[in-house]
């Protein structure tokens, strides 16, 4: 297998449940494993959910026809396996250690005790597959398997492995590859919000091409110097660049009391005003906030407050991103995620196109592909 990815650490430790003799060996470029799942769920690691929204997806139905090739206790079956003992917070499902590093951690003692092998700091430089067995061949020499297991996860985050470096040695094979684009992180935006860098506010945000409404949702917004943040401007980072094309006019805009209408915040500034005279802003805003709308000096300070517009300047790149866009097309893969392109070839995880929102969705991805592989050798 290639990638000792989060995709590749559930399939190891699952595929010895499903058939106990395969001989499985882990080949990952960096020194350590699970780089990436340490960082996830801000350390805690929200690994999946209680359900599993396919519209969460960019490809929902194609998520809709996995969940409906697994067993409805598929989940179930994949963390038991596993070993791994989990607590729910709301939807939210965590480990009951409510800690990444123990994950990872017992994934480690799992793949150990059941005689997997990791060769760590070995970097696959291509693969040969003559229809029967395939040849892998890397920079620590050259391996032999009969199924070459893909997991080597997309672009985001390189410094924690993720470079993005495999997909042209696909290309080089004939997959078509989606083009990868950074999804689940901050924006830059017009204005800059330089003067409010640090605040955090709830908003209602919308998120639009044109006219065209993309993405909506609420939640916290963190101003930053160059642009916004927040779980739900991430969100909607992934849906504008999912539908990005060169010379459109995108945007992001929020309503910073969507609980009031614009007529009861109009009034209660104007009552604001008579108590606070120029300060009555901050009875509404911390004072960074207020710095950065009285810069802009809107002629109509509620309505502005209703409808506070960004235009979209770009995302904050791959370094800062927790999941790539795009990756190898899904027509390339059969309904098990074995190839249709080559024999003895498989695809599980981030490298493939399907990408979710925040909230688990992503590793719950790599636990399904996982277990749609695993169950069906």
């Amino acid at each position: 297998m290639i990638g000792g990815s989060s995709a590749g650490l559930f399939f190891a430790t699952v595929l010895k449940h499903f058939l106990p003799p395969a001989k499985v060996t882990v080949l990952e470029k960096e020194k350590k494993l699970g780089k990436k799942l340490l960082a996830t769920g801000n350390g805690h690691c929200n690994i999946s959910r209680l359900h599993i929204e396919p519209k969460a997806y960019n490809h929902p139905e194609y998520l809709q026809k996995c969940l409906a090739l697994a067993d409805n206790r598929w989940l179930d079956e994949m963390l038991s396996a596993m070993g791994i003992l989990t607590q729910n917070r709301g939807e939210l499902l965590y480990p009951l250690s409510f800690s990444a590093s123990s994950l990872l951690a017992l994934l480690e003692n799992g793949l150990r005790s059941n005689g997997v092998d990791v060769v760590l700091d070995t970097k696959v430089e291509d693969y040969v597959s003559n229809g029967q067995r395939v040849r892998v061949e890397t920079n620590n020499g050259t391996y032999e398997c009969d199924l070459l297991v893909i997991a080597c996860g997309g672009a985001s985050s390189p410094n924690l492995g993720s470079d993005g470096s495999f997909f042209g040695v696909l290309r080089k094979h004939g997959y078509q590859i989606v083009r990868p684009r950074p999804g689940l992180t901050s924006i830059k935006t017009n204005p800059r919000p330089v003067l409010a860098d640090g605040s955090r506010h709830p908003c209602h945000l919308k998120a639009y091409e044109g006219e065209n409404l993309l993405y909506e949702e609420t939640g916290e917004v963190l101003f930053r110097n160059d642009g916004l943040s927040g779980i739900c401007v991430m969100n909607a980072e992934s849906s504008i660049e999912r539908h990005y094309q060169k010379g459109k006019d995108y945007r992001v805009v929020l309503d910073l009391f969507p609980d009031l209408s614009l007529e009861d915040l109009r009034a209660m500034y104007e009552k604001a005003l008579k108590s606070h005279g120029p300060k009555a802003l901050l009875a509404f805003l911390d004072p960074s906030l207020c710095r950065f709308v009285e810069s802009l000096a809107p002629q109509d300070v509620p309505s502005y407050l209703k409808d506070m517009s960004f235009a979209y300047q770009g995302s904050s790149g791959f370094a800062h991103s927790q999941v790539t866009l795009g990756g190898v097309d899904l027509s390339e893969i059969d309904e098990k995620m074995r190839s249709t392109r080559e024999s003895g070839v498989a695809f599980i995880g981030e490298v493939l196109d399907v990408d979710g929102l925040c909230g688990g969705f992503n590793l719950s991805w790599c636990l399904l592909s996982s277990y749609l592989l695993a169950s069906s050798l």
